[in-house]
């Protein structure tokens, strides 16, 4: 378990919260934890914490610009500066991240680790895995359609709830995020990882439910079976593989989000003569 994710469990722990209802008060966690909070404009960040006096009750101010498009944002940017708070305090007094920290799940250098570990305290702390993983679970079909509905309940936006989904189902599933003119980089889930899958960067396939969003404004209400091959890259695979692939189907749904100029397939890998590992 991640230092991020290990600390928001123990946050949770500490405030006794048992139950879904009590994460909507975000603003009295971050009190709870003598962490105030405000919203205001910050010139070039999403979000600022500032470490005050450790022996007054207020040991810090997170500053969190509002968001009218996407509230959701702002609670995981407070989510995100609590973090900070909780696992780098000591490391200095002033912390400002822009969207571009609050999107940070892959870097290697120091200050990009601590901003992922501040992301998978927000994750974990919005959406904890003691009330998410059992709803996935019970779930026989991960789609968007479940992510639209614990994102609405847990009030968080579509695309950390999209990711946590990648992080806690059990499905050989993968989100692939991309513009209207390119691939950007996908997320595979554990089970998807192990089978060595590789999806190709590059133009959007013709045949893809991620196409039709992007350029149609066509967002899938369900999951639709798609060519493997049409987001599998099958040029380094072994002949044996690549037949397989070739002629088999997985299941896909689409979102894109104008605004954001992003979108979101989910990919979900259910024929089980696809699952080698």
């Amino acid at each position: 378990m991640s230092l991020g994710k290990a600390k928001a469990k123990s946050v949770l722990d500490s405030l006794e919260i048992d139950d879904p209802s009590l994460l909507v008060n975000l603003n009295e966690i971050c009190m709870a934890r003598g962490v105030f909070v405000r919203e205001g404009h910050i010139d070039g960040a999403e979000a600022r914490l500032t470490i005050g006096d450790s022996f007054s009750r207020v040991k810090a101010v997170i500053l969190a610009r509002p968001n009218d498009t996407y509230e959701t944002r702002t609670r995981f940017s407070i989510a995100h500066e609590l973090g900070h708070f909780e696992l780098h305090k000591n490391i200095q007094a002033t912390i400002s991240c822009s969207e571009r920290e609050l999107n940070e799940w892959f870097g290697k250098q120091a200050h990009q680790e601590r901003e992922i570990e501040a992301n998978e305290f927000a994750s974990e702390l919005l959406l904890p895995e003691r009330f998410i993983r059992p709803v996935i679970h019970a779930q026989s079909n991960p789609s968007l359609n479940l992510v639209d509905s614990l994102a609405s309940k847990y009030q968080t936006s579509f695309i950390a709830t999209a990711r946590r989904l990648i992080d806690l189902t059990e499905e050989a599933c993968a989100l692939v995020f991309f513009k209207k003119d390119r691939i950007l980089y996908h997320v595979p889930s554990e089970l998807f990882r192990r089978q060595h899958y590789w999806i190709a960067l590059g133009p959007l396939d013709m045949a893809s439910m991620a196409y039709d969003a992007a350029t149609k404004g066509k967002n899938g209400a369900y999951m639709s079976a798609v060519d493997a091959a049409t987001w599998v890259d099958i040029s380094e695979m072994k002949d044996w593989q690549r037949s397989k692939i070739e002629d088999a189907k997985i299941l896909e749904q689409a979102r894109f989000f104008p605004k954001l100029d992003l979108g979101i397939s989910l990919l979900w890998i259910k024929d089980p003569k696809l699952i080698w590992n």
